[in-house]
């Protein structure tokens, strides 16, 4: 083609190439730009640019610190820590040594020592009540001339012991399952201080502050290729549209000189080649018809 032919698509390897190249210089400009050193009223915040990758991306550090009345605290809280778990194991050591747990829990001696304790103090404080409410109603029987030994007597005495009998017992099935679960707690409380001192001693879990996270954007193969694919088309659309228009004027110059004197002769002369009837140059002529047998 000519000097007008339309200039030739852009490779998409060569397009893909450079998008590619833009996304990883924006992605390291912006990494760049947000990885800010900070310092606030607890310690600081820096970063470091510490090499490149094998593809030549920057890889930065963080590094955190405390301020000294920060670090302070930070350094008495770990030397706690220690002193707790060091607590911690010299008990789980003095409860392995006693024996105390090899056995299974059996709370029958210590339930009955704890009702029995408090059974007996609450009949100390009851007793003085419960024998003045039995002599009032003695007095109150005698006044009315009622004795022991006596139906009605014998039945209102028997009622009212029968009364505090009652009393005693409810207190003795509230106290049961209070006895239980106290030495239920006696029996668990060497375990719960050797587990809290060793949990409190023991060491924290690393723990990083979130980094800023970054994405890149791959290359738009498809559409590099499609785009391309579309400006081949487009060519060879404009290509054909141009050849289409140089045989159109070829066939028109054609049908000017033919149509002419000089075609009209140009006619005559190839009448008289194929035989017509007419061999001058005239306006018409009659092609002879050769048999064949």
């Amino acid at each position: 083609m000519g000097g007008d032919d339309a200039p030739a698509p852009t490779d998409p390897r060569t397009v893909i190439q450079a998008q590619q190249a833009a996304n990883t210089t924006a992605l390291q400009q912006s990494q760049a730009a947000n990885q800010v050193n900070k310092t606030n009223a607890v310690g600081s915040q820096s970063w470091q640019l510490q090499g490149f990758d094998q593809n030549g991306n920057p890889q930065y550090g963080m590094t955190e610190a405390y301020n000294p009345e920060q670090q302070a605290l930070y350094n008495f809280m770990v030397n706690s820590k220690n002193t707790a778990g060091g607590l911690g194991n010299s008990l789980w050591g003095s409860i392995t040594n006693s024996g105390q747990y090899n056995q299974p829990f059996d709370p029958t001696n210590d339930v009955t020592a704890g009702v029995n304790t408090r059974m007996g103090q609450m009949q100390t404080y009851m007793d003085p009540f419960l024998t003045k409410q039995r002599q009032d109603r003695d007095n109150e029987m005698r006044n009315q001339g009622l004795v022991p030994g006596n139906e009605a007597y014998d039945e209102e005495a028997n009622r009212i012991q029968d009364q505090q009998q009652q009393s005693i017992q409810a207190l003795l099935a509230q106290f049961q399952p209070e006895a239980f679960k106290q030495a239920y707690q006696q029996h668990e409380q060497p375990l719960n201080e050797a587990t809290g001192l060793t949990q409190f001693g023991a060491a924290d879990p690393l723990s990083f502050s979130q980094t800023p996270q970054y994405g890149q954007n791959a290359a738009d193969a498809t559409g590099a290729y499609g785009n391309y694919d579309r400006q081949l088309m487009a060519q060879w659309e404009a290509e054909q549209k141009q050849r289409s228009g140089m045989l159109q004027g070829i066939g028109a110059i054609g049908g000017a000189i033919l149509g002419g004197p000089v075609g009209s002769a140009l006619g005559n002369g190839l009448a008289g080649m194929f035989g017509g009837s007419n061999q001058g140059y005239g306006n018409s002529w009659t092609p002879m018809v050769t048999q064949y047998k």
